[in-house]
C-alpha cells in the first residue's frame, strides 16, 4: 500500500511452503495530511478500454523492447513509458 494518509507497515511473510508469499499491511495509526501537501491521482473512470487496447495491441512490443536487453532497469522504463504515453 502507497498511502500519504496513514502510517502504514507493509511486507511479505518469507515462507518456503510454495512460491507465494502471504502479504500483509498493518495500519498504525490514522493520521490527517498537511495543508501544504498535493496528491496526483488519475481519474480512470473516463478510461474507454477498447481504445486503450486496441493502442496497447498496436505498440511494435519486439522492436520497443529489443533495445537494451541486457539491462532489465531501461526495459521497464521502456515499457513504463509506452503505457503511460497512451494513457496520457
Amino acid at each position: 500500500m502507497n498511502s500519504l494518509e496513514h502510517f502504514t507497515i507493509s511486507g511479505s511473510i518469507i515462507y518456503d511452503l510454495t512460491d507465494h508469499l502471504p502479504n500483509f499491511l498493518v495500519i498504525n495509526k490514522f493520521s490527517t495530511l498537511s495543508t501544504n501537501v498535493k496528491i496526483y491521482k488519475r481519474d480512470f473512470s473516463k478510461l474507454s478500454e477498447s481504445a486503450m487496447i486496441n493502442e496497447v495491441q498496436s505498440v511494435d512490443w519486439n522492436e520497443l523492447l529489443s533495445q537494451d536487453t541486457s539491462n532489465p532497469t531501461a526495459l521497464f522504463d521502456l515499457f513504463y513509458d509506452a503505457l503511460s504515453s497512451i494513457y496520457s
